[in-house]
């Protein structure tokens, strides 16, 4: 399913969720020169064409019918949160942006191809195009799970972030907080183009990521704050480099899940 403008991502992503205050449709980013760093952190062009691929959940035609005679499509999608997140980021930053979202069924069905820039939401359980860009790429990140191809050997029954410079496996026990990441790597199926990555061992984590370096809640002084802070840290301590990776600890507070803060110690760039 494709998304020619906002109005379509807002009906995919289930619109029924809490903004708060921001007005979704009419805050464009393009031209205000605090939101360059954040900009340079996700790299695409004014007009370039981007392809979002999120999760899909099992048994999708069952989900979307959650009661008689009711029928919602994005039920069948997994990391709503995220999603939502990041199509409202892209549309902000980049208005003229050619922006397609697919789940990997949908993508797979469809038989397109993946030589644009690729946004990838979600772990390798979910997202087989995560999966494959795992196995095929020299990533700073990899997954250790029960429901994938590697489970932990010190921690069978977790899903697990792998650093694979250092071997640490990172995971939280409580559903409180969560590590997630945000990688950006060269297109290995297109030249010139670019993936971004956005992952966690649950779904908390892929949220927490997401918002890292979202405009969504722009209307939000600290918020808003936050978010620039991150993004110009990561530009200045990457050099401008496109290829790096982003670890953060995502915190939940209620139904309410904070901006992560990025800390340097924590930024990769090879």
């Amino acid at each position: 399913m494709e998304l020619d403008w906002l109005g379509d991502a807002l009906q995919i992503v289930g619109i029924g969720a809490s903004v708060g205050a921001s007005t979704v449709a009419s805050i464009s980013l393009k031209k205000n020169w605090r939101y360059r760093a954040l900009r340079n952190v996700w790299g695409f062009g004014r007009r370039d064409r981007v392809m979002v691929v999120c999760t899909e959940l099992d048994d999708p035609e069952t989900r979307q019918f959650p009661e008689p005679r009711e029928f919602i499509y994005s039920y069948k999608y997994g990391d709503l949160d995220a999603l939502f997140e990041v199509v409202t980021t892209l549309l902000r930053l980049f208005p003229a942006l050619e922006l397609r979202v697919v789940s990997y069924n949908e993508l797979d069905r469809s038989q397109l191809d993946l030589d644009s820039h690729l946004v990838l939401i979600g772990g390798p359980d979910y997202n087989k195009v995560t999966e494959r860009i795992l196995e095929e790429a020299d990533t700073c990140f990899d997954y250790l799970s029960p429901y994938s191809r590697q489970p932990s050997r010190r921690h069978p029954d977790e899903i697990v972030l792998l650093a694979r410079e250092s071997g640490d496996e990172l995971f939280f026990t409580t559903d409180k907080r969560d590590y997630g990441y945000f990688e950006t790597l060269d297109n290995i199926y297109a030249e010139g183009k670019r993936i971004v990555l956005i992952g966690g061992c649950h779904t908390l984590g892929v949220t927490g990521a997401a918002k890292t370096f979202s405009v969504l809640n722009v209307a939000r002084q600290e918020t808003r704050e936050i978010v620039l802070r991150n993004a110009n840290r990561v530009w200045r301590h990457t050099r401008r480099k496109k290829r790096f990776a982003v670890l953060v600890e995502a915190h939940r507070v209620g139904t309410s899940i904070s901006t992560p803060q990025v800390k340097t110690q924590n930024i990769w760039s090879p």
